[in-house]
C-alpha cells in the first residue's frame, strides 16, 4: 500500500515522514516474530517466549495506534476510491479474499468507529457486503472463545 501513498505525498514533507515511520515500525515487527517463533521451536521455547512475546505485543500495539491514528486518516485524504480499489486489486494477487476476510476484521477490531467507516468506505461495494455479512461475524465468532 505504501508505494502508492508515498507517491501521492511527493511534495508533502509531514506525510513523507509518517510514511517513513510506518515502513520504520514494520521493520522492527518482523525481528519480532522471528524471536517468537524461534522461541517456540525450541525445547525451553515456553520458558522463553515470555520476552519475545512481549516486546512484540508492546511494538505491535504502538504500531497500529500510530497506524490508526494517523496512517489511516492520511491515506484516505491522499489516495481516491479508484486508487484504493487498485490497492486492494494488487492486494487479491497476494491472498484475494481469503486473506481479506481475516485481515479486515481484525485490523479494524480495535479501531474507532470514524476510522472503521473510513475504511469500509474505501472498500468495493462487494467487499463490504463480505465483511459485514460473513467477514465480521466469522471473525466475532472465532474470537468470542479466547
Amino acid at each position: 500500500m505504501w508505494p502508492p501513498v508515498r507517491a501521492k505525498l511527493a511534495g508533502d514533507p509531514d506525510g513523507l515522514a509518517l510514511m517513513d515511520a510506518m515502513e520504520a515500525e514494520h521493520a522492527q515487527i518482523d525481528p519480532l516474530l522471528a524471536a517468537v517463533d524461534g522461541a517456540l521451536t525450541t525445547d525451553a521455547g515456553h520458558a522463553r517466549l515470555t520476552a519475545p512475546l512481549s516486546r512484540l505485543h508492546a511494538t505491535l500495539a504502538s504500531h497500529l495506534a500510530h497506524e490508526e491514528a494517523d496512517a489511516l486518516p492520511l491515506i484516505s485524504q491522499v489516495m481516491t476510491k479508484a486508487g484504493v480499489a487498485a490497492i486492494f486489486q494488487a492486494f487479491g494477487k497476494f491472498g484475494g479474499l481469503k486473506r481479506g476476510a481475516m485481515m479486515f476484521p481484525w485490523a479494524l477490531s480495535e479501531a474507532s468507529p470514524q476510522t472503521g467507516a473510513q475504511v469500509l468506505s474505501n472498500l468495493p461495494p462487494p467487499a463490504r457486503l463480505l465483511y459485514r455479512a460473513v467477514w465480521l461475524p466469522r471473525y466475532r465468532r472465532n474470537t468470542s472463545s479466547l
